[in-house]
């Protein structure tokens, strides 16, 4: 089983920065049979999630 874990991602800072935290991960993303996002995905949840989750969804292999 392969995983990769991530933690304290903060996302929002990433895309104030105009970056991307998953930049690399495209080509292992259809290796993995998990991945864990533990931690704090952004600052702000009830504000920022969406568009974290946004990002993440266009991870899907």
């Amino acid at each position: 089983m392969k995983l990769l874990i991530l933690s304290d991602l903060h996302d929002d800072f990433w895309a104030e920065a105009n970056r991307n935290p998953f930049e690399g991960l495209q080509d292992l993303m259809g290796e993995l049979d998990h991945l864990v996002i533990a931690g704090d995905l952004s600052n702000k949840p009830k504000v920022r999630w969406k568009f974290a989750f946004e990002r993440l969804s266009r991870l899907h292999v």
